[in-house]
């Protein structure tokens, strides 16, 4: 997949099938979109394009309104990469093109700097100077413009509409494993080891401190089993976010547990895939108390890896290469 980040820079000889969005998530409704794209650009042979911006639109215009996001920079250009289009138009988003009329962002962007012969968008896009431009507006430009348009209705999952803003607050309110569904993928946080206080190696359950980009959205607080993702590798793990009520600390933290490890990995970037919430956080009486609830936590996510490796009716993808 080829990376643009300034259109100026942009040339191609050949017509494009172009998909606009922001994507953050990428979830099941973006790969339908997506997957649209693709199908329809080998029919009508063209190159597939996903113009998107970054940052966030709302962080440019009003920084107090922004979202955190769900998918990282990085997360979001390889999900993009998996579902193989041709070229990621990866744009900066500024004051100045938030001005670009609609008329001008389909003249002048559209057709004559992309060569779009089709766009592929969702049934909520808007585009252009104070978000004027509608998928009708689009339309409407089919015959004067020779631009096809689809767009692709809301994916729904059990009769709800599947969204960015309701994936959030899935995982705000640790509902982990409904939020993978819609995603179609495990939800990460990645960030370096950092040393900590090193009271899980007192404990006998030595933890991985994370320093975690605090733009993305934080589960729950509370304890999940997870994947861990150390130099290319997976690994078996359980995480605890939140204030370790136990021992009064004020600053959130992002520890986890690496199952079956015992490398040093300090300044290490990883990765923690969310699978399953365990239980919310909690202050224990006593250290011996805490010891026996996390490995009780452990076991408990044994049994959940070997469950979902072995039983063939419930098997889920566990450990992916999508990122």
């Amino acid at each position: 997949m080829k990376i643009v980040k300034d259109i100026n820079e942009f040339n191609i000889d050949t017509n494009t099938s172009v998909a606009l969005g922001n994507f953050d998530g990428l979830h099941i409704g973006h790969k339908e979109l997506i997957k649209t794209l693709v199908a329809e650009s080998k029919n009508n042979s063209t190159k597939s394009l996903v113009f998107t911006f970054h940052p966030h639109p709302l962080k440019i215009l009003a920084p107090e309104k922004a979202p955190q996001t769900i998918t990282s920079l990085k997360e979001k250009i390889q999900l993009i990469k998996n579902l193989n289009v041709d070229i990621l138009a990866l744009i900066t988003f500024t004051h100045s093109f938030s001005k670009i009329t609609p008329k001008k962002f389909i003249d002048d962007l559209l057709i004559k700097k992309l060569k779009a012969k089709l766009v592929v968008v969702g049934y909520n896009f808007t585009f252009g100077f104070n978000a004027e431009g509608t998928t009708v507006y689009l339309k409407k430009q089919k015959k004067e413009k020779n631009l096809d348009v689809i767009v692709v209705p809301p994916v729904k999952y059990k009769g709800k509409v599947v969204s960015s803003t309701y994936i959030r607050k899935l995982i705000v309110d640790g509902e982990i494993e409904l939020a993978n569904c819609l995603l179609g993928h495990p939800y990460t946080i990645e960030g370096k080891v950092v040393l900590g206080k090193g009271l899980g190696k007192k404990l006998g359950f030595p933890t991985a401190n994370i320093k975690y980009n605090p733009e993305k959205i934080l589960p729950k607080f509370g304890v999940y089993v997870v994947g861990v993702k150390v130099k290319n590798k997976y690994y078996k793990g359980v995480v605890n976010i939140g204030k370790n009520p136990t021992v009064s600390s004020r600053k959130i933290n992002v520890e986890v547990y690496i199952l079956d490890f015992d490398e040093t990995i300090y300044g290490e970037n990883i990765k923690i895939l969310f699978y399953k919430h365990l239980r919310d956080e909690k202050k224990f009486d006593s250290f011996d108390e805490l010891k026996a609830r996390i490995m009780e936590d452990v076991n408990i996510a044994e049994n959940f890896f070997h469950y979902n490796s072995n039983n063939i009716d419930n098997r889920v993808n566990l450990f992916t290469n999508w990122g």
